[in-house]
């Protein structure tokens, strides 16, 4: 009989990319929600996917969903992710991401009580970590700094008490930085590389603008991260929380230098006030020993490799924009 596995999220960044990952290594049939109306082209990304419309604030719609869909495996992807924006929109972000999850949480005991569950949370959650401490571990204290950090502690310490109080079968992960194609420009590696594609075909001065470049930071590529999903999934025992990360951290400046490195176009570089962040952490490492062990995984595409694929994606992207503007 074919189990059903239900992605909360299928149309965000992470979403998208767990289907196409799924899609090639399950044979169960896959359901996503999605919240608002899906565009062209992510539409034909998750073309075969069976979707439900559902609004994470909406309870009654959560319940109605978990209740169709009888899943065997959640995914549950749904956040507003913004750290540089996170201050701003408090507001929202709590509604969403603390409120939001109650909510899932609540429909899960009501309607799904015996699902594998898995629940990304971020890497933020550690906050501010002495050098002493990278790279970090599962045991480091969460001590978050900004607004997204501490929903996403929340989050988790929620999934904590309904685990103890309903024997929900619950993990969670504490994801570090990902890159990849599809991602918005609002995320640094997406932006530089947007920005290069648009000065290479003349859309903008050659002028690229940036925020903190001696920031380090622990990036993967998005199909790895998923990856990884998929075996805490499969492999992991249930109630542990695990860091998703490629265990080095590399400097922002680094990672312009080799989006910079290639490309033809001559790009002058200069400082944006509006890219610095309030609370910026200098290095942020994470420890993956944890998740190899338990569960086998490794990540498998390098940086470089990671890079090539963003720039390339946002200079298909600006060249089909072009062509249709001059279509």
């Amino acid at each position: 009989m074919k189990k059903r596995i239900l992605i909360f999220g299928v149309d965000g960044f992470s979403g998208s990319h767990l289907w196409n990952y799924l899609k090639t290594v399950e044979k169960n049939e896959i359901v996503g929600t999605y919240n608002k109306k899906l565009d062209a082209f992510k539409k034909n990304t998750l073309k075969g996917c069976l979707l439900f419309q559902c609004d994470i604030n909406d309870y009654s719609r959560i319940k109605e969903v978990l209740s169709k869909v009888s899943a065997d495996e959640i995914y549950f992807l749904c956040s507003v992710v913004t750290v540089a924006r996170s201050f701003e929109m408090a507001p929202s972000i709590y509604e969403t991401n603390v409120l939001g999850v109650s909510k899932f949480l609540e429909a899960v005991i009501k309607t799904s009580p015996r699902s594998k569950i898995l629940l990304t949370g971020s890497a933020e959650e550690y906050g501010k970590v002495s050098p002493k401490d990278l790279p970090i571990r599962e045991s480091q204290s969460l001590a978050p700094v900004s607004p997204y950090g501490i929903s996403k502690m929340i989050q988790e310490k929620l999934v904590e008490r309904y685990r103890k109080n309903y024997q929900l079968r619950i993990n969670t992960t504490r994801t570090f930085h990902f890159s990849g194609p599809w991602q918005s420009n609002a995320f640094v590696v997406s932006d530089f590389a947007s920005q290069i594609a648009q000065i290479e075909l003349g859309l903008r001065k050659p002028i690229i603008y940036v925020g903190n470049l001696k920031a380090k930071r622990d990036f993967s590529d998005i199909r790895d991260v998923v990856g990884a999903y998929y075996c805490i999934m499969k492999k992991a025992n249930m109630g542990e929380a695990f860091n998703v990360c490629s265990g080095r951290s590399v400097a922002i400046e680094d990672i312009l230098k080799r989006l910079l490195s290639k490309t033809n176009a001559k790009i002058s570089v200069l400082k944006d006030p509006q890219k610095m962040r309030k609370l910026d952490i200098p290095d942020f490492c994470g420890d993956n020993r944890k998740l190899k062990r338990r569960t086998g995984w490794k990540p498998e595409i390098s940086l470089d490799q990671t890079l090539d694929d963003v720039l390339n994606w946002w200079q298909q992207y600006f060249k089909k924009k072009q062509k249709g503007n001059h279509g």
